[in-house]
């Protein structure tokens, strides 16, 4: 299981929206098929905080 945690936040201004960096989370691992995955899962939550 990766950690992919997704937190959304009310302010003053509007709504927040940020997630842990399944890369960094995963760094110390040394697998080639989980860098892979953790690489797609990576550019899927980047491109959907910056489509929020």
């Amino acid at each position: 299981m990766l950690p992919c945690n997704v937190i959304v936040q009310q302010l003053e201004d509007g709504v927040e929206l940020a997630a842990v960096n399944p890369v960094a989370s995963m760094i110390a691992n040394k697998n080639d098929q989980l860098d892979l995955a953790t690489s797609i899962i990576q550019a899927k939550l980047k491109s959907v905080i910056e489509g929020f």
